[in-house]
């Protein structure tokens, strides 16, 4: 009874951390979200209809407008993620 209830404890205590890493990364994940959602909504930076975040990055960067490095790295490490990659206009025909 004793090693049944040690491992219904444990079970929990897993499940406890699997709960946190979820939501230190969803945590981490809206942050990311809504720095991109600010680079999109920057007019600085050029038009961003039609093109990818990065794309519209490196034509910042290329044209002197000193995009933030931090939105690269973002884009970089998640190229394969169209949340991360497509700007809030992507849902609106051009």
């Amino acid at each position: 009874m004793m090693a049944s209830s040690a491992w219904r404890s444990l079970a929990y205590v897993r499940v406890l951390i699997l709960r946190r890493r979820y939501t230190v990364t969803e945590t981490c994940q809206h942050e990311e979200q809504q720095k991109l959602q600010q680079f999109d909504l920057d007019w600085r930076f050029g038009p961003s209809t039609g093109i990818s975040r990065l794309q519209r990055w490196e034509r910042a960067k290329l044209h002197g407008l000193d995009p933030p490095e931090e939105i690269r790295d973002l884009l970089l490490q998640n190229q394969t993620d169209p949340e991360y990659n497509l700007s809030l206009w992507r849902e609106y025909p051009l």
